[in-house]
């Protein structure tokens, strides 16, 4: 019998490729419509853009799709903390998900540092708007260290 992290493991792996079968037809489908359009004749015309209107909204289920499986993605990291919090203490998780934040900022900053023109650089966006979360594979490493700290709260 699957584990419920191997049956979210099998849905997302299913929702990438359906996201890319469809990014890959709808690719196809207005590649398609861009050479209908050079030829003559009206009915040629409506057919093209009928085929780029199917290749745009290909494109959009394909966006849909990937944010459903990122989604996913999210929740497995929620999951892969709570079996780190099974099997050791939840403080540990906690701390050492702190500590690899804090590897990882002074990293960027000491790339960023070394960069000509430091200062116009940006590596993430300082105030991402809800939609760019929904194109995030891990959840934010504040919320996921404040979930295992309110668990602590509880033992």
């Amino acid at each position: 019998m699957l584990s419920w992290i191997e049956i979210f493991d099998k849905i997302g792996t299913v929702f990438i490729i359906i996201g890319t079968a469809i990014a890959g037809i709808g690719v196809a489908l207005e590649a398609t419509a861009r050479e209908e359009e050079k030829g003559r004749g009206a009915i040629i015309a409506i057919f093209g853009w009928m085929l780029a209107i199917a290749g745009f909204m290909q494109k959009l289920l394909a966006k849909i799709a990937s944010i459903l499986a990122f989604h996913l993605s999210r929740k497995q990291e929620y999951a892969a903390d709570m079996i780190g919090a099974e099997l050791v203490h939840p403080e540990k998780v906690a701390s050492a998900l702190q500590k690899i934040e804090e590897l990882n900022n002074e990293l960027i900053a000491k790339e960023l540092a070394s960069l000509p023109y430091a200062d116009r650089w940006q590596l993430q966006p300082r105030n991402p708007s809800w939609i760019d979360k929904l194109f995030d594979t891990h959840p934010p490493t504040e919320k996921r260290i404040a979930m295992l700290r309110t668990i602590c709260e509880f033992l």
